[in-house]
């Protein structure tokens, strides 16, 4: 019973010490992750129909040993005790690994949408830029007025969000830093933006200012 999860969960299990890397090329990059993305989605689906029909076996075998005489179901008793054991054991392995992938598929997710969120916010950015260029040389060009107004409204970027649970720090940090931090922005953008990418208890603490 179960051979056909086992075998899944020791074959996926490889697959969770894969880290998202940083490719040279942007482009590489959300192509790498959306391949990396259809890989775990699938197995993690795999993984939940194969858990699925566990469920139904030991609930099976289970309502046969109970229609079992009171005879027959002590002469059976150590080998229903040892199935639902190794079962438990199985199932709770399963889930294990089933949990890290999806945090593998979120943390993709994550990424490739910050990605894809700054290539349309540089995209938007050549567009002003080609739009500026195109104008008249007789019209007026409000660039302290633009200057002004990009410093008070935030470019709309798909932001990582931080609830406070320590393991989710590290990851966060490492996107906040190269999708906002290290962006030529002021440091008063950099701080709003952070404000809002604090949900949960992070939300609810103060951030130290200096």
């Amino acid at each position: 019973m179960g051979k056909v999860l086992e075998e899944r969960v020791r074959d996926t299990e490889p697959l969770l010490a894969w880290e998202i890397p940083t490719l040279q090329n942007e482009n590489e990059t959300i192509d790498h992750l959306k391949l990396k993305r259809v890989l775990f989605t699938e197995r993690l689906n795999t993984l939940t129909e194969e858990l699925a029909t566990l469920h139904s076996l030991a609930e099976a075998f289970d309502q046969t040993f109970g229609a079992l005489t009171t005879e027959q179901q002590q002469n059976e008793q150590a080998s229903y005790d040892d199935y639902l054991e190794a079962a438990w054991d199985l199932e709770t392995k399963a889930k294990t690994v089933q949990e890290r992938l999806r945090e593998k598929v979120a943390e993709i997710n994550m990424r490739y949408e910050c990605l894809v969120s700054i290539q349309q916010q540089r995209e938007r950015e050549r567009e002003d830029e080609r739009r500026m260029r195109d104008r008249p040389s007789g019209e007026a060009t409000p660039v302290s007025t633009s200057s002004t107004f990009m410093q008070t409204v935030l470019p709309r970027l798909t932001l990582p969000k931080f609830s406070g649970k320590r393991q989710e720090w590290d990851m966060f940090w490492a996107l906040f830093k190269t999708n906002i931090d290290e962006q030529p922005i002021s440091s008063m953008m950099k701080y709003n933006y952070l404000l809002q990418a604090l949900t949960g208890q992070a939300s609810s603490r103060k951030i130290p200012t200096h």
